[in-house]
């Protein structure tokens, strides 16, 4: 009798700590999930900020249009070990709408969410698509 209990206490033991182990596995990935790539022939880049104005210029890719919205993407750069090897990865982090489009290849924006740094990437928004949260 006591041992099925000791080995019943022993499993319960082992299940929470693969569990806990698990939850710890997700929320150390939990970043890398909202992560994205870059695409440099769809993609374009903050020029310039002013408050809310914004200045985006696509160097390969057709220009948005009026109207059309951009989502704004925080480059980061992480450690992948201790000997350097890093990877670059990009965060949402804001949304724009285009404003004016007569500066090629840049065009003028207003920032709608979040905020904007010059530097940040801008990928225009596929109306087919829902927006990002």
């Amino acid at each position: 009798m006591l041992a099925a209990l000791a080995i019943t206490r022993m499993l319960h033991v082992k299940r929470n700590l693969v569990l806990c182990s698990l939850m710890l596995a997700m929320l150390m990935m939990a970043p890398h999930a909202a992560t994205q790539t870059v695409d440099p022939y769809t993609d374009g880049w903050v020029s310039h900020v002013d408050g809310a104005r914004l200045e985006i210029c696509f160097d390969n890719a057709a220009l948005p249009a009026v109207g059309q919205s951009v989502q704004l993407l925080r480059t980061r750069v992480e450690i992948l070990n201790n000997k350097g090897v890093t990877r670059q990865t990009f965060t949402p982090d804001g949304e724009a709408q285009i404003v004016s489009t007569n500066q090629s290849p840049c065009v003028m924006a207003t920032l709608l969410d979040g905020m904007a740094r010059r530097s940040d990437h801008a990928r225009p928004q596929d109306a087919s698509l829902p927006k990002p949260r």
